[in-house]
């Protein structure tokens, strides 16, 4: 499973800046519904922590199936998600930090027009390597603009804070891609 291996990169992104557990939970409780029939101890084994996270992972997935069954889903919520498949080898394209260090990127350039990217602000945004693969960056959108000029005028550039609780998902609908982008409103 893609998802194990990048929930195991995710959490030793994690450990280094102290939040190991909080990214632990915030990983499984996003990820419930793939993970919800694998055995605790195993899938502890291969994200690489401690047996002890067995009773976390349970309670995890408990929190997941009790909201789940009050009515509540912990990906569906009133922000709307955009997917994105970043090809490797359009280098010019991958977003980049504006900064050295920065935990805010940039990442152009898309054929959106200005309203419907406007009207995901605030919102979520994930980049993949391709359809099945569960997103390796992402954050919270803050802005977004069109290109005014250059090889790209016209093209749509998203700004994003970068939050590793956004690495690890795939898409609510995973019929709904539309060649590069996977729409969530």
């Amino acid at each position: 499973m893609k998802i194990i291996e990048t929930i195991k990169l995710t959490l030793q992104k994690a450990q280094a800046k102290r939040e190991k557990t909080a990214v632990f939970h915030s990983q499984v409780l996003l990820n419930a519904e793939l993970l919800k029939n694998l055995d605790p101890h195993e899938f502890c084994r291969k994200v690489g922590v401690t047996k002890a996270y067995h009773i976390e992972f349970r309670k995890m997935i408990a929190v997941a199936r009790t909201l789940s069954e009050l009515g509540y889903s912990i990906q569906t919520n009133k922000m709307k998600s955009i997917h994105l498949i970043q090809y490797d080898r359009d280098l010019e394209l991958r977003p980049k930090p504006i900064a050295p260090g920065s935990q805010t990127y940039e990442s152009g350039f898309w054929a959106f027009t200005i309203e419907l990217a406007n009207s995901f602000k605030n919102g979520n945004i994930y980049f993949h390597l391709d359809q099945e693969s569960p997103s390796h960056l992402g954050g919270v959108i803050k802005d977004c603009w069109v290109q005014q000029g250059g090889k790209w005028k016209g093209r749509v550039v998203f700004k994003f804070e970068a939050l590793d609780s956004h690495k690890g998902i795939l898409p609510k609908n995973p019929g709904g891609w539309d060649r590069w982008m996977n729409l969530e409103e």
